[in-house]
């Protein structure tokens, strides 16, 4: 069996009541090593993965009534859209493709998302507390850097867009993984916390 997380959406999290990062388990042939997505910040940071949306669950996929989630869709999964940012600096607008180009999250990962699982592509065990850190380093650290690069930050000069994929390394990882765990270690966590280097 090869150990990945779910990442469950909002739907899953207040309907159902499940954790926001839980383990998940498939088999070696499961169809996500053969029909996937994949990330551009993982690929940069060394850690490439494959990614798959799991089907809507009916308890929330027919709640029309927004309100029940706080005002938000239920397929709302933002750590699972920001995950899959483009870094293409070719990259360009195509309908048929979904592509938004550069900076953004192609169109199927901004809109009715869902939950979805995570593997590694070397299929070594990955866990929930290793994905959330992944996640909170491509919202934390990976959007503001892009954002800057596409003048979000105005009237500052933006960031050279190569100087920005040059930031989004292993280095910088591994800084945002160990101020992490610190951080939940102080939070009184007992999680394993083995970097998703060391991991075997």
């Amino acid at each position: 069996m090869v150990h990945g997380v779910r990442i469950n959406c909002l739907g899953d999290r207040m309907a159902l009541k499940r954790p926001h990062y839980e383990t998940f388990e498939l088999e070696e042939k499961d169809e996500i090593f053969t029909k996937h997505e994949t990330s551009d910040i993982l690929d940069r940071i060394g850690l490439p993965i494959f990614t798959r949306r799991l089907p809507a669950n009916k308890t929330w996929e027919e709640e029309s009534d927004q309100r029940v989630f706080g005002g938000w869709s239920p397929w709302n999964n933002r750590e699972a859209t920001f995950l899959h940012l483009c870094l293409d600096l070719t990259a360009v607008v195509d309908r048929k493709t979904g592509s938004m180009g550069y900076g953004w999250a192609p169109k199927q990962w901004q809109s009715k998302v869902g939950s979805i699982v995570v593997v590694r592509q070397d299929k070594k065990p990955l866990s929930p507390i290793q994905i959330e850190a992944i996640c909170r380093y491509c919202l934390e650290n990976v959007q503001p850097l892009v954002g800057h690069s596409l003048g979000e930050y105005a009237p500052e000069k933006p960031l050279d867009k190569e100087l920005v994929l040059k930031m989004i390394c292993r280095a910088t990882f591994v800084i945002f993984w160990t101020r992490f765990v610190a951080m939940k270690i102080k939070e009184g966590s007992n999680l394993d916390t083995v970097s998703p280097y060391n991991a075997k």
